[in-house]
């Protein structure tokens, strides 16, 4: 039984280079709109050049190209977006294998162990809070 468990994976293997693939491929996708408005904001302004989309790769600041900070950041989080889609697709599709096995390979949420982590974050994000607030309180 685990022979063939073990053969079953590596006839499989091929499905994870091409999973990676379509991942970066909704990543790239997803980016297009970002590049779409940036470039109708140089065409539309002949101030703007490529020393602004060079400073603007360092530093994501909207202003630049007169775009409103919500929309860039909406743009950005875009191909993340897609990327995760196309990553879902490829489970259900490639793997045949339900999007709950990404979370739990046993096909159900565990939600005292979900609730367990989310209660352990909020205890450490609120005792480096207060930690934050009573090393410097004027920043605040």
């Amino acid at each position: 039984m685990l022979f063939q468990e073990s053969i079953r994976q590596i006839d499989q293997a091929w499905k994870y280079p091409i999973g990676i693939v379509i991942f970066l491929l909704g990543y790239f996708l997803g980016q297009i709109p970002l590049i779409l408005v940036l470039q109708n904001q140089i065409e539309g302004d002949p101030t703007l050049g490529t020393e602004d989309l060079e400073q603007f790769t360092s530093n994501p600041d909207f202003d630049i190209f007169g775009i409103n900070p919500n929309f860039g950041f909406f743009l950005m989080v875009l191909m993340f977006l897609f990327a995760l889609i196309a990553l879902l697709i490829f489970v259900h599709k490639g793997h045949q294998q339900k999007i709950i096995s990404l979370i739990n390979p046993k096909g159900i949420v565990q939600w005292k162990k979900i609730f367990f982590g989310f209660i352990v974050w909020i205890i450490l994000g609120s005792l480096l809070e207060a930690f934050s607030y009573f090393q410097n309180p004027e920043a605040y």
